[in-house]
């Protein structure tokens, strides 16, 4: 389980992770899309790394891993209307790989 904070605006789109200091341990941050897309992300200017997972219809189509102010950039394998960005290590961990199935959302 993993508690993410909404990422809406498209300020706090740009700016992603660039102002944390961490994420603290079972947190994360889930991007919202109007429309499913190839969208681009990258970890520059982020001081740890992370995994991101790209998911459509509920389903994880990607999962990537970018080291600390990395510039490399990845994207899904198909569109995405959702991304999430967790701590390195959070994917493997709990098992979460291509075609793995986000079964419920709780908006607290």
């Amino acid at each position: 389980v993993t508690n993410c904070e909404l990422v809406l605006s498209y300020s706090k789109k740009i700016t992603g992770l660039r102002n944390f200091a961490k994420l603290d341990s079972g947190c994360g941050l889930w991007f919202t899309f109007d429309e499913p897309d190839y969208y681009m992300f990258w970890n520059k200017g982020v001081d740890f790394p992370i995994d991101i997972l790209f998911i459509n219809d509920m389903e994880v189509n990607t999962v990537a891993t970018l080291e600390a102010d990395s510039s490399r950039i990845v994207m899904p394998m198909v569109k995405s209307e959702f991304v999430v960005e967790v701590n390195k290590g959070v994917a493997k961990g709990a098992g979460i790989r291509v075609g793995t199935k986000i079964v419920k959302i709780i908006n607290k």
